[in-house]
């Protein structure tokens, strides 16, 4: 794995399986994906604003709590990895 890469492995993949990517790449797709969720979590809340109808904050909260996660993980999976303080036994 070259320094430029980001390592990829989740609940997504098969088990043992990892997916290599470009650090340049995996930044530019997460803050297009949050932009596109900021801009729809923005027009939730102002839907339920503007037209007063209480069913459009149900939505408002997952979108919420979806794109906190999402910048969440993001920025998790930037982070330079720690060694363990324990070896394994």
């Amino acid at each position: 794995m070259r320094s430029g890469d980001v390592e990829l492995q989740g609940h997504y993949l098969l088990a043992g399986v990892t997916i290599i990517v470009s650090k340049g790449r995996w930044i530019t797709t997460n803050v297009l994906m949050a932009l596109v969720m900021g801009f729809l979590l923005v027009f939730v809340v102002y839907a339920a604003a503007a037209t007063g109808n209480d069913y459009y904050w149900f939505f408002a909260f997952p979108a919420f709590v979806g794109l906190t996660y999402s910048l969440y993980l993001f920025v998790w999976t930037l982070l330079p990895a720690k060694e363990p303080t324990h070896p394994p036994a």
